[in-house]
């Protein structure tokens, strides 16, 4: 089987995001659903082709952990979708644990950045560049918060930097938010196999 094809359909965790966005956002509050104008929205940069942007805590709180995330996944089709990528949170102080993952093939990625492949990882056909970081802010209700990256691909792993920007109801009329990434961990994680989705939240 071509190699890309087995990339496509092995690990889409990377390269598909277009159109996965959920008709609701994930709630991860206490109670009834409140109106949008009573809770903020937090989501993660997705784009189709690029990296995997991913949300792994919430305030210390494992993100499947959440009630509206009973009985994820229900299938592999629905981890990779690497949900959720958008959430409703209460307005308030908030602090989220969020991971980068560029997912490639070893002998592509040297055009793209350095790789010194570690002993015992010799064989290994796919490297992951993978970088999580806390980011502490704080949210207003009726506010959209988007979770976006730069990369200096050089750099591979340590190259990645996570910004929040704080947008209107409608996703515009952005402002970039002053928030430090916290406790960063930038690592190259080496695989023989095409890894399954769950190794992107790490543990």
């Amino acid at each position: 089987m071509n190699v890309r094809i087995l990339i496509l359909l092995v690990v889409p965790l990377i390269v598909s995001a277009c159109g996965l966005t959920p008709a609701k956002p994930y709630i991860l509050y206490t109670g009834p659903e409140k109106p949008a104008a009573e809770v903020s929205l937090i989501e993660v940069q997705r784009s189709f082709g690029g990296p995997a942007v991913v949300i792994k805590t919430v305030n210390g709180k494992d993100v499947l952990s959440y009630k509206s995330m009973s009985g994820y996944p229900a299938d592999l089709y629905e981890a990779n979708r690497l949900e959720p990528r958008i959430i409703s949170v209460q307005p308030g102080s908030h602090e989220l644990r969020v991971v980068f993952a560029y997912l490639d093939l070893v002998n592509k990625v040297f055009s793209k950045f350095p790789v010194q492949i570690p002993s015992g990882s010799e064989h290994a056909s796919f490297v992951m560049a993978r970088y999580e970081a806390t980011l502490p802010f704080s949210t207003r209700a009726g506010r959209v918060y988007q979770v976006n990256y730069t990369w200096k691909q050089e750099l591979a792993a340590k190259g990645v930097t996570f910004q929040v920007l704080e947008c209107d109801a409608q996703g515009i009329g952005c402002n970039n938010l002053d928030v430090p990434n916290v406790n960063p961990e930038p690592t190259l994680q080496f695989y023989n196999t095409a890894p399954p989705p769950e190794v992107v939240r790490g543990a």
